[in-house]
């Protein structure tokens, strides 16, 4: 059943990863981050709001989101800090290079995951496990061979810095689900809520003291419905 789950998740990614590459065309990156996760928190935010007006019910839809203490704000706070920093190298990443260049370097998220369940989880791979490792590997050298024919060089290129550095935080963040979901025992709907909440604040920091200050130089902000949907099928592919 979990195989399902992935691949449900792959499919909402990929859509979500054409609606990004569209949102960035010609639009600066920050307001576009902004209001695309704080479209995901509203549509959270009749949970959160109905948690406090009808517990009960909202305990039986399993949608109840507890209240949490200021440990677990600490802990769901460094998830939304590590994968702001992740979404802001992805769209800058995708506003300068071609969909085919990123969303292939953007799946090999699988090799950081991979080397940190190993490292920090002792967790011990099978054999099939380490072929699929060794693909993702041999994958990544033959589209860096791909991206010279196309006019991209890898290895000085700023946006394909951005984009590995942003598949590595994501990858980061995927294992830190594992020890906020197994180790720590949270609620998913409660992570959710929270995760975006932080993530539409720190966007909101970011559009103030960074993008308003060089708003010239950094491009205006367009809206487009690619944005909305962008808040809402990260949201399902991350429940």
């Amino acid at each position: 059943m979990w195989v399902y789950y992935g691949l449900i998740t792959a499919f909402f990614l990929s859509i979500n990863a054409l609606c990004r590459k569209r949102s960035v065309k010609g639009n600066a990156v920050f307001p576009v981050l902004l209001v695309s996760n704080g479209i995901s928190a509203l549509l959270l935010a009749p949970v959160f709001i109905g948690s406090f007006i009808c517990p009960a019910y909202m305990k039986e839809l399993d949608f109840y989101i507890p209240s949490i203490a200021l440990e677990d704000h600490f802990y769901i706070g460094v998830k939304s800090l590590i994968m702001s920093c992740s979404w802001v190298l992805a769209f800058y990443a995708l506003k300068y290079l071609p969909i085919t260049i990123v969303t292939p370097i953007r799946s090999a998220g699988p090799f950081f995951t991979f080397l940190g369940a190993i490292m920090i989880y002792r967790e011990s791979p099978t054999a099939l496990q380490w072929l699929g490792f060794c693909l993702i590997v041999l994958s990544m050298l033959a589209y860096s061979k791909i991206g010279k024919k196309e006019g991209i060089v890898f290895k000085n290129n700023k946006a394909i810095s951005a984009i590995v550095a942003a598949t590595f935080l994501g990858a980061c963040s995927g294992l830190y689900d594992k020890f906020l979901f197994q180790y720590q025992q949270y609620n998913v709907v409660t992570v959710q809520w929270w995760f975006f909440f932080y993530v539409t604040l720190i966007m909101s920091l970011l559009v103030y003291f960074v993008y308003l200050p060089r708003k010239k130089e950094m491009g205006r902000f367009t809206w487009h419905w690619s944005i909305l949907v962008i808040g809402l099928f990260i949201l399902l592919a991350d429940y």
